[in-house]
């Protein structure tokens, strides 16, 4: 049962109940219907508190066990004092009855006189024997299969009728009940003993259709006149009256609403002007429940939210939203509501297209030129959904009989250039270059620009040729200065070639005579004294370095003031020793590919230069000298059924043997394609001695790598030591080996087993005929023969026929194998007795 309780606000508490109240007593609130047994309803869930009137409003509801139903009580304080003034409820021991006990109340009256006495008494004493009844002993409104969750209360002043309460209670749903609790008139009947009137005005939906809300709290606030609802998304603002949708004067007396009547100068229904019932002009009949002769016109609820429908005879969808004509419903005559229950948008459309557009102008004037047409999918335009036209939105076709446009002429590639126009100096060379890519044709223009180049060339240095004249006899006495002398000669030169051009320059000597002194030659006249007595004159400056880089010269001199002077008179020293830098000079021209059929490759080649020398060599340049790059030549000529071999090997040598053989692979993953032998022998006889020459140079190595490789003549030589080296030892060990085992008794034991041979190795082998060992052992040789000195196999030389021994061709589908036994006897367990049976001639190496 719901309880009220209530304690003194100046408790002070006592020892012992000190974090306690002293004055605190309880009761219980009932609110319940009469009847036997009485309805009852023990869960409050909202209160209402109106000062005022010192009064409040409970809502109450059944236990969530039991069947819905909710109650609106009304309780006052005198019925609550009532009961807290009344007989205590006691149990004096756990499992003893509770019974009614009256005692002394003045300490819960807030009158502390007596404290020693309460100590004793307070903690007997917590809840009152009597419930607290509610106004009129029922409850004022009441709701069966329903649960209330919330209850605001307004009072509201009318004309004739008083202070009327108006409640508004929340259901579960999210709508709103408006309740009002009228005061009994002086023409209500003296066996009625209710003093109230309980009238539901109307129920407000204030959310919209089908939705489902949950109500957190429900306030009224007089001030605006409003009624505010939180939710947990947002918070709504209800008027607490509607009173201009009654557009009568009988519409609006006969809606009982306490805020509403019917003002006489606006002739419309309203809340009183100034909110004041008693103006003359504001008409309010006593307030009652409303009446139901009056007709109701049908008003429409609120829309629904939009949901998908589906349209009819048609897999495709729309957007719906409906609403319904119940608020309020038509009664009594009152008119239907006016609009569209229903409302639907957004529905899926298609799309069609729309008709082709007139063909458009050609694209061009001249030529292949197209025209087109369009059209578009908005006839109508998908929407929502709806699938897009299928096809294409436009189409084109060629123009016909329009002329050729004008092709203007395109300069072809230029030409290589001619030869140089001389052998030697300085020329010119040409290149042309043709108007055919392409050729002008339809009155296009010509091709702008010139259709030759030239530029300088130059071949080989011409010889220069010079011609020296004699000595002119010395002059004496030059410029004042005694013993001074100077002799002339004329050298001509000429360069050869196209234009040769002859070049005159005169040399001349000087040179210093003294008497009784020998000359000296080469001495410039600037440094001869006049009057030279004494040393050595002082050395000149150093001449310039003949040369930027890669040690040039230096030179200086001096002149001797007397007759005779020890010494040199020239002195030289190296400069410039810094290595000029390389630079790369122009690449050749492309070799030759090599070999002129199949694949092959061409190389360009280009010398590092001094830069300050160009005619010296260097070797500081960045990067290689030589370029290769992959050519291919014309296709080489394959006979039928042999697209799958390789290419031949060169031929062995003839110095070893008196024949030569070559070998080649099958390279393809179809047998078929691998026709004729892999393997060829030629006598050396049949060889011209030009092509056996030939071929030995072809197969020796350079002379700066001789050292580096091993001849063949060598490998065969060790090949051959090395098997009779392997036959004698295997003759040996298998000597020791049956002398052994002729002294020796093998125990009768399991784990000496025969051993049955095994193929552990194969050994690809040829069907030979039948021949001496001499000859199998000479082919033996032959097949080494094939390998160069880096092992790799060389091309043959290409010969117009090849002579091909039957004796020695080696069939592919036919091999001979040779088994390499073991034993599990101890003897052979230690790796110390090793017996092979492999037949030596049948060994080859490809």
């Amino acid at each position: 049962m719901p309880r009220i309780g209530r304690v003194c606000m100046d408790d002070p508490g006592t020892r012992g109940h000190v974090d306690g109240w002293t004055t605190f007593l309880k009761a219980g609130l009932d609110c319940s219907r009469p009847g036997d047994p009485p309805y009852s309803y023990d869960k409050l869930t909202s209160l209402a508190y109106l000062p005022a009137e010192e009064m409040f409003y409970g809502l109450f509801t059944t236990l969530e066990n039991g069947v819905a139903g909710s109650a609106v009580c009304a309780f006052n304080m005198t019925s609550v004092n009532r009961t807290f003034d009344g007989a205590f409820k006691h149990q004096s021991s756990p499992n003893s009855l509770w019974t009614s006990v009256t005692d002394n109340q003045d300490h819960y009256r807030c009158r502390y006189q007596d404290t020693q006495r309460f100590t004793k008494s307070a903690p007997k004493y917590l809840l009152m024997d009597s419930s607290v009844a509610p106004v009129d002993s029922e409850p004022v409104y009441s709701l069966d299969f329903q649960r209330l969750t919330h209850i605001a209360v307004d009072v509201v002043p009318t004309r004739q009728s008083g202070p009327v309460h108006v409640l508004y209670v929340a259901e579960g749903d999210g709508s709103i009940r408006k309740i009002s609790v009228v005061p009994r008139s002086s023409r209500t009947t003296v066996s009625n003993r209710n003093t109230t009137t309980t009238c539901l005005l109307e129920v407000i939906a204030p959310f919209p259709f089908n939705a489902s809300v949950k109500i957190h709290s429900l306030k009224l606030l007089r001030a605006t006149g409003s009624l505010y609802i939180a939710t947990e998304d947002e918070i709504v603002r209800v008027p607490v009256h509607r009173c201009s949708r009654y557009a009568s004067r009988s519409a609006c007396l006969a809606a009982q609403d306490p805020y509403c009547g019917w003002d006489r100068n606006l002739l419309a229904c309203s809340p009183p002007p100034n909110q004041n019932p008693f103006v003359s002009s504001w008409v309010q009949e006593v307030i009652d429940c409303p009446t139901n002769t009056e007709p109701i016109d049908g008003g429409w609820s609120p829309w629904s939210p939009w949901e998908t429908c589906r349209q009819a005879g048609s897999p495709d969808s729309c957007q719906c939203r409906h609403r319904t004509c119940d608020a309020p419903t038509p009664a009594r005559g009152g008119a239907y509501c006016v609009g569209h229950q229903s409302e639907v948008t957004d529905c899926t459309v298609h799309g069609g297209w729309t008709s082709w557009s007139s063909w458009s102008q050609c694209s061009a004037s001249c030529g292949v030129a197209v025209k087109s047409r369009r059209r578009s999918c908005t006839n109508p335009a998908p929407q929502h959904g709806g699938r897009v036209c299928v096809g294409l939105d436009h189409s084109e076709i060629y123009c016909h009989q329009l002329p050729p446009c004008p092709v203007a002429g395109g300069w072809g590639s230029w030409s290589a250039w001619e030869n140089c126009s001389v052998e030697c100096g300085e020329g010119i060379r040409k290149r042309i270059r043709l108007c055919n890519n392409p050729r002008p044709k339809y009155g296009g223009p010509n091709c702008s620009g010139c259709d030759e180049e030239i530029e300088k060339c130059s071949g080989t240095n011409c010889p220069r040729i010079k011609k020296l004249s004699d000595w002119t006899a010395w002059s004496h006495d030059l410029e004042g200065i005694e013993g001074a002398q100077r002799r002339y000669r004329v050298e001509c030169s000429a360069q050869m070639g196209p234009s040769p051009k002859l070049e005159v320059e005169m040399t001349h000597e000087e040179r210093l005579c003294t008497y009784g002194s020998p000359c000296i030659a080469t001495v410039p006249l600037d440094r001869i004294a006049p009057t030279a007595i004494g040393d050595w004159e002082p050395w000149s400056e150093w001449s310039e370095c003949d040369r930027e880089c890669g040690i040039g010269q230096q030179m200086r001199w001096r002149v001797c003031a007397t007759t005779e002077c020890d010494g040199p008179s020239s002195q030289s020293r190296p400069c410039n020793q810094h290595p000029c830098k390389g630079m790369w000079s122009c690449w050749s021209d492309w070799s030759d590919c090599s070999p002129s059929c199949g694949s092959g490759q061409q190389q360009r080649v280009r010398v590092c230069l001094a830069s300050q020398l160009p005619r010296l060599e260097a070797s500081d340049c960045p990067g290689k000298n030589v370029d290769q790059r992959a050519c291919q030549g014309t296709n080489c000529y394959v006979p039928p059924g042999e697209e799958g071999w390789s290419q031949w090997s060169e031929w062995s040598s003839c110095a070893v043997a008196d024949h030569r053989v070559r070998s080649r692979v099958c390279t393809s993953d179809r047998p078929s394609l691998c026709r004729g032998l892999d393997l060829q022998k030629q006598s050396c006889q049949d060889i011209p001695l030009e092509d056996i020459t030939l071929l030995e140079r072809r197969t020796a190595p350079p002379a700066d790598q001789r050292s580096e490789g091993v001849s063949i003549s060598s490998l065969v030589g060790a090949c051959v030591a090395c098997l009779f080296l392997g036959i004698l030892i295997g003759a040996l060990m298998m000597h020791f080996w049956t002398v052994r085992q002729r002294h020796r008794e093998v125990p009768a034991s399991p784990h000496y087993l025969s051993v049955k041979p095994n193929q552990y190795v194969t050994v690809p082998g040829a069907e030979w005929k039948i021949t001496t060992t001499a000859e199998r052992d000479k082919s033996s040789k032959s097949h080494h023969l094939g390998l160069s000195s880096t092992g790799s196999l060389k091309h043959s030389l290409k010969r117009k026929s090849s002579v091909r021994d039957p004796y020695t061709t080696l069939p592919l589908k036919d091999i001979d194998t040779a088994t390499i036994k073991r034993s599990n006897h101890s003897s052979y367990s230690h790796g110390n007795h090793v017996r092979a049976d492999l037949a030596c001639d049948t060994n080859f190496s490809f």
